[in-house]
């Protein structure tokens, strides 16, 4: 029975199943805006209670992305018991390589499953100069906004925007949000928020994801998103152990076939 779980064809086309149904996700986002747009700003289990009630058609397409996805962990998991252990016997350093990547992918496949059932989140928070948003016990306060760059790339519509958004007129390093985070009043981090930079705290992260254009003036707002999850250092050191052990395989049987 394991031995049939752990096969490469029922992993290859569990795959292509979980490929097609996240593609599909894509097509069928449009019909279920405020559902889709939920998954985004909040916690998947107050997600999956409004779609319970309020959008029943999609319940098909979230219980089938379940599936596939748990067909390709126990597949993933079944394939390192009846293929990589008894590999790793052979004192060769591509099967250790090819082990540790399987271990690292089941072990990126369970810390996803859990950040959608464990922590808190909380996204699409619009914020001036000067204002503030609570986080539980936690107070998150913006200072200051600098935008240097062209103001008007960010009032160009979303979906052309990122034709402009080229390293020419956007400048990563230059525009941030200076971010001070305080816990009971007293103050516990501080530092500057850009895009791809966040400011973390223990198990606290607060990202810039946008720069929102006031229509007054050429003031600019900043939209964030605070995630609170204890498997965010796990889940990253899992992602790019398997990251460096895949580039490392491919190096050692790139050599091996030349």
């Amino acid at each position: 029975m394991i031995n049939r779980l752990g096969s490469l064809k029922l992993g290859f086309y569990s795959l292509v199943a979980l490929i097609l149904l996240m593609g599909t996700g894509a097509f069928i986002s449009p019909h279920f805006k405020n559902e889709f747009t939920m998954m985004n700003n909040t916690h998947f289990t107050d997600v999956l209670m409004h779609v319970l009630e309020n959008a029943p058609s999609l319940r098909v397409w979230i219980v089938l992305l379940f599936i596939c996805a748990g067909f390709v962990f126990i597949n993933s998991l079944c394939c390192i018991i009846t293929r990589q252990i008894p590999m790793i016997k052979r004192p060769e350093l591509k099967n250790w390589f090819f082990f540790i990547l399987h271990c690292s992918f089941v072990l990126v496949l369970i810390c996803h499953g859990l950040i959608l059932v464990e922590g808190k989140k909380q996204t699409g928070i619009i914020l001036d100069r000067g204002q503030h948003v609570d986080f539980g016990r936690y107070r998150i306060i913006v200072p200051d906004i600098e935008f240097k760059d062209n103001i008007d790339i960010l009032r160009v519509p979303k979906e052309k925007r990122h034709k402009l958004m080229t390293v020419k007129n956007i400048h990563i390093n230059d525009n941030y949000a200076q971010i001070i985070m305080s816990e009971n009043s007293l103050q516990v981090a501080a530092g500057k928020i850009k895009m791809l930079s966040a400011l973390r705290y223990k198990n606290i992260q607060v990202t810039l994801t946008d720069f929102i254009p006031d229509t007054r003036g050429n003031k600019v707002r900043i939209k964030i998103s605070i995630t609170k999850t204890r498997l965010t250092a796990l889940f990253f050191t899992a992602y790019a152990l398997m990251i460096i052990t895949l580039a490392g395989f491919t190096i050692l049987t790139w050599k091996r076939t030349g």
